[in-house]
């Protein structure tokens, strides 16, 4: 089963990964980042409590090595964010969490992702 995860992950454009606070996802990062597919990860943040967040953003972003770079984000507007080889990620944003609003995040992910991963932080903003 494996084999065929990391085959699926080569061929996707995109890989989806919730951030929860299980070891699962965790390995999974590891072995994303291991197979040199950081590039196309995009981490969801559900629309749990502020604090419940809070509790499963912190091991990704220390996995990650993300701490410097994320220290002002707000998590409570944060819908997706899409981790780039040199340690500035994009992140979507919006008022709210709304099955309206992830389905844009979700079609921003697309456009970002094809983008350069080099450049500079990018951070959008959905109305």
């Amino acid at each position: 089963m494996a084999g065929a995860s990391r085959r699926a992950d080569a061929d996707a454009h995109l890989i989806f990964l919730i951030i929860g606070r299980t070891e699962g996802v965790l390995w999974e990062i590891r072995r994303i980042r291991t197979e040199k597919l950081l590039a196309r990860m995009v981490l969801v943040f559900p629309p749990p409590r502020s604090d419940e967040l809070q509790a499963r953003w912190q091991p990704i972003r220390d996995e990650l090595g993300l701490s410097q770079s994320t220290q002002a984000m707000a998590l409570e507007s944060t819908l997706l964010l899409i981790p780039s080889v040199d340690g500035e990620p994009a992140c979507v944003t919006a008022k709210a969490r709304s099955a309206h609003y992830y389905r844009e995040a979700v079609a921003v992910a697309g456009r970002l992702a094809a983008a350069a991963h080099g450049c500079a932080s990018r951070r959008v903003r959905l109305a």
